[in-house]
């Protein structure tokens, strides 16, 4: 399966940030999943690391 991948365009400067190869993919399939989830990637981004993803309508 292939990893995923994010890309975030803005048309105003031209530009465009391109997230693939993860380090790590954090995954919430359930409610009881999300909260530690979310405690998951604060750690990663308190460490410095840059998050891309998507929380979809059902995460409340």
């Amino acid at each position: 399966m292939p990893l995923p991948a994010a890309i975030f365009r803005n048309d105003e400067s031209a530009r465009q940030l391109v997230f693939d190869r993860p380090h790590e993919v954090i995954l919430a399939r359930t409610a009881e999943e999300f909260a530690p989830a979310l405690e998951q990637a604060q750690a990663a981004s308190d460490a410095g690391k840059w998050l891309a993803g998507y929380f979809s309508y059902e995460a409340g």
